[in-house]
């Protein structure tokens, strides 16, 4: 794929998957990642593939109902891509183990895209999730040993 066309799909992927995240149509999601997509993120779904994916942003989605890509940057060389963005949430449901809050969040995330005609193929990525915990006063405000 083009770097153009690289990064017209992956801002298009965010937007998607904004939409399922608002109407909890995960399915929504088939329409920009393959079915057998990889997804390296830490932390996540062990069911491999879009099901995955799915599993997980039910997951989140479940403990933070109003879940929402707010893109900042988009870098695209070629087949690939890398976003900074952030995530805005509030915490109304159980994450972790932790009740619900009630805070509004915001928390960056850095993600690396692999494409493939038309879908994305591949990903990598991390959430701060440190201070999401910190935000959802799950981790104290100021750790020891933190500058």
């Amino acid at each position: 794929m083009s770097t153009e066309s690289t990064r017209d799909l992956i801002r298009r992927s965010f937007d998607v998957i904004n939409e399922a995240a608002r109407t909890g149509n995960f399915d929504l999601l088939d329409e920009v990642i393959a079915p057998d997509i990889v997804d390296h993120h830490t932390g996540v779904s062990t069911t491999p593939g879009a099901a995955g994916i799915k599993e997980t942003m039910a997951g989140f989605t479940a403990a933070f109902p109003d879940f929402h890509f707010n893109v900042i940057d988009v870098i695209a060389d070629g087949d690939r891509a890398a976003v900074r963005s952030t995530i805005t949430v509030t915490h109304r449901g159980d994450f972790m183990g932790v009740p619900p809050s009630g805070k509004a969040v915001e928390v960056p995330v850095l993600d690396m895209f692999r494409v493939d005609h038309d879908h994305v193929v591949e990903t990598w990525g991390e959430m701060d999730s440190i201070e999401l915990l910190k935000q959802i006063d799950a981790l104290p405000a100021s750790m020891p040993g933190a500058g």
